[in-house]
Parts: structure tokens; sequence; C-alpha cells
């Protein structure tokens, strides 16, 4: 009788673990699945630019460092009433400079505060595990310490896939151009 109850005890304990394990698996997975379906509105800011890059060349001669990157984490923060991002970056080769970190901050205008994305003149952000080769330039301002900027906003700025680059849309007409690297000439 005592070895009867202690395995009807056992099986009730083993049925009320897996239960509860479900119940939780349960739970997880709707939590995820309400998180990757939350709606975000996308928010188009347009600005008007201090400089207007028109070569590469030009971008080039203004760049403190030139460096393909993967960005890992992104911050976004409102400053002043405008959103902007800071992404940290894994250096994946530099082109230009000295003594470049492995892994450096890269400040942006716009991102994702809430449920609305904040993208300034089609350019959005860089994203965790997104590549990209930028010409960048020091930042000196109020919003983040020991960053960097992207030149002209978001003209410096190509997306990496493999070897191909993808210029940003409102980028002066030579700057969509570049397909690759070997179009910078570096």
């Amino acid at each position: 009788m005592v070895k009867s109850r202690k395995i009807k005890f056992g099986i009730i304990a083993a049925v009320v673990i897996v239960v509860a394990g479900l119940l939780t698996a349960q739970s997880g997975v709707i939590e995820n699945f309400s998180e990757a379906t939350r709606q975000v509105q996308t928010v188009e800011v347009s600005g008007d630019l201090a400089v207007q890059y028109k070569s590469v060349d030009e971008l080039k001669r203004n760049a403190e460092i030139i460096v393909r990157v993967k960005a890992e984490k992104v911050k976004s923060l409102t400053f002043q009433n405008a959103v902007f991002t800071v992404s940290t970056n894994d250096v994946q080769k530099v082109y230009k400079g000295s003594s470049v970190p492995s892994t450096l901050k890269v400040l942006e205008t716009g991102g994702l505060i809430g449920d609305k994305n904040y993208v300034f003149e089609s350019s959005p952000v860089l994203s965790p595990g997104e590549e990209a080769v930028l010409f960048l330039e020091r930042y000196d301002g109020p919003i983040t310490n020991d960053a960097y900027v992207v030149l002209g906003a978001f003209q410096g700025k190509f997306n990496a896939t493999g070897e191909e680059l993808t210029p940003q849309k409102n980028s002066h007409e030579s700057l969509r151009r570049v397909h690759s690297i070997r179009d910078f000439d570096l």
C-alpha cells in the first residue's frame, strides 16, 4: 500500500511538473508572439542638411575614419524633442584612420521610441546585426560621449550585404551610384 502511494505521488508530481512547464512555455510563446506582432508606425522626419556631399572624394577628404561595422546594440533616446539612436558597433575593417578602437559608438538621427520608428530623410538607423561602411567624424555634443556621427547625417552611410553596398535613398546621385567598396577607390 505504501509503495502504491509513492508511485501515485510520483506520477502526480511528474504530471504537475510537466503541466507547469507547458504553461510556462506557452505564456512565453504568447508574450513573444504579441511583441513580434506589435504594430510600429513609421514617422518620416525631414530636415535641412548642413553639408550636401556630392562625391565620394568629398566624403573621403572629410571623414576622420572610414570603417565597416556590424551593429551589436542600439539604444534610442529623445533630446530636445528629437529622436536619436546610439549604436554600439564591432569594427570589421578600417579603411581610413589610426588608433580606431575595435568597438565604437555611432550617433544617428532617428530610431524607435515606443511604437513609433522615426526615420530621418528615408534613412533608418543601424539595427542589431546590420553591417555598413561608414564615413565618420567624432561627435562633440550633449547627447552622448565618445561617439562618432555619419558625415552629412546619412550621406556617409552605405549598408553592406557581403560585398554589395547600398547608399541611402536621399543621397546625391553620384553617391547613389556606389554599389561596392571598389567604388570608393580606398
